[in-house]
């Protein structure tokens, strides 16, 4: 208690701040030092005998006979300078050396010497707790004070303490009253303390911001300089590319960093005010290509996102059906290539009203199974991560009670238990005025994505496995595809065996029913080519000895048809051409050049993991070991792009279908292909083959979709064809598997 004679005068009736008010001078005993220069080794050899405040235990006094200022140690109020046992060994040793002596004085303490807390125990009522600086919002130089009831009267008399005892503040702001000089002014903010700095540029963790508080809410910015810590932690969980929706933006500052490490950000600011900072901060920061901003309520803008991402990557149709039922231009653009299908993080960061607005995740993925349906498989996308900040009245050291209440109140709002299971981390974050804020991350449940039940879910997962039921969801609508529109599909080149032309390519002979392979005679579906007549089966008379063996069609019809738009040959028009015989402008088969691709062509991975090294480039503010990971993803990406780009360029084709064989001598003889797109396919195959080799015949293979010869000479030409660099293999005994456009979908052979 005789600590209590240091602490400031009380005056719980002030409500305006009167520093003239806190003096005091107290009578003490002062250790005088004789030689200035020993005063930290002596003061470390009493410091049992020195009070202790270390504001203020420190003075120095005019000595009258040294005629100089020496430096005097405040000494405890039980210590008498007359007295040396009231005083340690240390200090009495220094005395007997005349390297101190111990002197009356008259300590003066003033407003300064205070601190704020000692300031605010003397004006605040006794059972009021005064409010932790550490714990209010800041921006930069500017503190909000969010004055609970008890305090209310007494807020500019506290903002003025603040801006006197912490120096990083200059300017504290509060809630304007309804009556007072701001709201009559049209201000949103009210100035307590310190200069009206209303617009305010702050650089921030890398980033600029810019705030006009005159017009925008401080509480609706959603910034807080000392939350840096946990947006850096937030935004390290977020993976390259993924997409976030940050529900409360405010100016952009999760947003703008989240964006610039590489996320797709969704942010949404609900005031118009700060929707209108949050454009120009995003335009300051350069992340008009990563942060889509938006301007609605949070319960409409997390269905709105979901919904805009799925029709804009997923079930994007460029024509749509109108309420006539006629088909219309669809409005709606469809996205860029890199924007993903789905959200992964959805990020409620303000503590008042994430619980409420937690109901909005109730069925976001209903009518949408399309988007995780996959090929005989299960979920093709995960389901999004939830970061949800709370406060609570727990304290630190309870933490596991109050992560069981929130789970609690958060499966209430979604209307589904979570579990442990869901549960991905729960983090500490900050002591607040009143509660405590928490950070739950959970995985949003299933049931809850859909908004069924968890028997529904179960037979949803059935149709979801079934191979069938997954093509029949994964099937775009009829009305979904653009006239006009090439779509890709996958066909059958009949190899050279005859066995193989006769049924389908992994299809056994048809059953008889005598047991014999020959009973039963397959018939192709209505139209389908037949193969060409028995009487050229045999080779002509004028085929040189060099000559590969002719392939032999069988003597009957096919058991399938290989092609709906490209045939081997075209019965009609070969049965009636002669044989041509060989060019003797042309090499032989067996002495032809090398179907490798041109040297150069294709790049080993020390060459390639030599150009990524040269153009790389490591992005600023990330830590090292950040940056190997960076460097890592990045570097598997753009090597998998370039074997992917050189593979292509080795293998394409320069030439077209529609284009007849004709023998150029001006190519030379180091020539092996023609314009069909036959080089380096069909390296085994005679010149002297129509059909098969690089140089027959190409008419009635690409004139028609059915595969007869109709096109007229004077007809358009048909688009380029391009080859499915990972397709071009020859299964073993089966034809050869292509990929090539067609106008309109394929006829299965039934």
């Amino acid at each position: 208690m005789f600590l209590s004679r240091f602490l400031p005068p009380v005056n719980r009736a002030m409500r305006t701040l009167d520093r003239a008010f806190f003096k005091k001078t107290i009578p003490v005993t002062a250790a005088r030092i004789f030689d200035a220069t020993q005063v930290h080794t002596i003061k470390e050899k009493i410091l049992k005998d020195l009070i202790p405040f270390e504001r203020f235990n420190q003075r120095y006094d005019f000595n009258s006979k040294l005629d100089i200022e020496t430096p005097l140690l405040i000494l405890r109020p039980e210590v008498q300078y007359d007295d040396l046992s009231t005083v340690s060994k240390p200090t009495q040793e220094c005395v007997r050396s005349k390297i101190l002596e111990l002197v009356p004085y008259d300590l003066k303490l003033e407003y300064g010497d205070w601190t704020y807390e000692e300031i605010m125990k003397a004006v605040l009522p006794e059972d009021v707790k005064p409010l932790d600086i550490n714990n209010l919002p800041r921006i930069g130089p500017l503190l909000h004070l969010d004055a609970p009831e008890p305090l209310q009267e007494y807020k500019r008399l506290i903002a003025e303490v603040i801006c006197d005892k912490e120096r990083d503040v200059q300017t504290v702001f509060g809630d304007p009253e309804e009556e007072g000089e701001a709201t009559k002014l049209g201000f949103v903010n009210e100035v307590l303390a310190g200069p009206q700095n209303y617009h305010v540029e702050l650089s921030h963790q890398g980033s600029s911001f810019t705030f006009h508080l005159n017009n925008a809410k401080f509480r609706d910015a959603y910034f807080d300089t000392k939350l840096a810590a946990e947006r850096k932690r937030l935004v390290d969980s977020f993976k390259l590319g993924q997409a976030v929706a940050d529900v409360y933006t405010g100016v952009g500052a999760l947003g703008v960093a989240a964006a610039k490490r590489g996320a797709i950000v969704f942010a949404n600011a609900h005031e118009e005010h700060v929707y209108d900072l949050l454009i120009e901060n995003r335009r300051n920061n350069k992340v008009k290509k990563t942060l889509y901003p938006k301007n609605q309520s949070p319960t409409k803008f997390v269905q709105q996102i979901v919904k805009r991402l799925f029709e804009k990557t997923v079930d994007h149709t460029t024509y749509k059906k109108n309420k006539l039922g006629r088909l219309i231009k669809n409005p709606l653009k469809k996205g860029d290539k890199n924007l993903p299908a789905c959200i992964s993080h959805f990020v409620f960061s303000d503590p008042d009203q994430s619980l409420h607005h937690l109901n909005c995740l109730k069925g976001i993925y209903k009518r949408r199974e399309k988007l995780l349906v996959k090929d005989g498989g299960y979920w093709k996308v995960d389901f999004p991560l939830i970061h949800v900040y709370a406060y609570h009245e727990a304290p630190k050291e309870k933490k596991e009670d109050a992560v069981n209440d929130l789970l609690q109140t958060i499966g209430e709002k979604v209307g589904h238990n979570l579990g442990q299971e869901f549960l991905k981390e729960s983090h500490f974050v900050k002591e607040g005025p009143i509660n405590n804020l928490y950070c739950i991350t959970f995985k949003l449940p299933p049931p809850v994505a859909f908004n069924i039940t968890e028997e529904e879910l179960q037979q949803k997962y059935l149709e979801m496995v079934d191979i069938e039921a997954s093509k029949k969801a994964a099937m775009p609508k009829r009305e979904a595809i653009e006239p006009g529109k090439i779509r890709v599909t996958r066909s059958y080149i009949p190899s050279r065996s005859p066995e193989a032309n006769r049924y389908r390519p992994s299809g056994k002979p048809p059953p008889t029913e005598d047991g014999g392979e020959e009973a039963l005679e397959p018939t192709p579906f209505p139209g389908a080519p037949t193969q060409i007549a028995s009487s050229l089966a045999s080779p002509p008379t004028n085929m040189p000895a060099y000559s590969s063996p002719r392939v032999t069609a069988p003597q009957r019809t096919m058991g399938y048809t290989p092609l709906t738009s490209f045939q081997p040959r075209d019965a009609g028009s070969m049965a009636q051409r002669e044989p041509q015989g060989p060019p003797v402008d042309r090499p032989l088969m067996d002495r032809g050049p090398p179907t490798a691709p041109a040297p150069g062509l294709i790049r080993t991975d020390a060459e390639l993991l030599k150009d990524f090294a040269r153009i790389y480039k490591a992005p600023k503010g990330l830590p090292s070991w950040k940056l190997k990971i960076h460097r890592k993803e990045v570097r598997a990406v753009w090597m998998a792009k370039q074997k992917r780009n050189q593979q292509e360029l080795a293998y394409i084709t320069h030439g077209n279908f529609n284009q007849a064989q004709q023998n150029n001598n001006e190519q030379g003889p180091g020539n092996w292909g023609n314009t069909r797109g036959e080089r380096r396919f069909h390296s085994n195959n005679s010149p002297t083959q129509p059909g098969y080799g690089p140089h027959g015949s190409a008419e009635g293979v690409a004139g028609s979709v059915n595969g007869y010869n109709t096109r007229e000479e004077t007809s358009p030409p048909r688009p380029l064809i391009r080859f499915h660099i990972a397709a071009n293999k020859t299964p073993k005994g089966g034809p050869m598997i292509r990929w090539h456009q067609v106008d309109s979908h394929p006829k299965s052979a039934e």
